[in-house]
């Protein structure tokens, strides 16, 4: 009755041993599996926010580059009529029609409004 009373106690033994091993076994896998979860969930948020931020470069950052190209190039054009007009206007005096030039006439006329109406509308 004693050896069978001993490999009883040995199987109980083993058994618990056997429980304890496997709990911390799958405590180990589940730990894994946790983590391996989170990269996963980590790796999902960075491809949103690189999606995102092609949608973003796509539909923002490139038409108001093209726009800032478009912005810049009408600027230098307008500058570049700006001088052929300020040479235009500095050759006015050494013309022969210069007393009658239209031009002439018209540039007067719109500094001397210019300058009458800015006394006026001190207020």
């Amino acid at each position: 009755m004693s050896s069978i009373l001993s490999i009883l106690i040995a199987s109980l033994i083993s058994g618990i041993g056997v429980k304890i091993f496997d709990y911390y076994q799958h405590r180990a896998l589940e730990k894994n599996k946790a983590q391996e979860v989170t990269v996963n969930t980590d790796k999902i948020a960075i491809d949103i926010l690189a999606k995102a931020m092609e949608t973003l470069n796509e539909q923002v950052v490139e038409p108001l580059r093209e726009e800032n190209k478009q912005s810049a190039n009408n600027q230098k054009n307008i500058l570049n009529e700006l001088k052929k007009l300020r040479k235009a206007i500095e050759r006015i005096p050494g013309c022969a029609h210069a007393a009658t030039c239209p031009v002439s006439m018209e540039l007067q006329n719109s500094n001397a409004a210019a300058d009458t109406g800015a006394g006026t509308n001190n207020h």
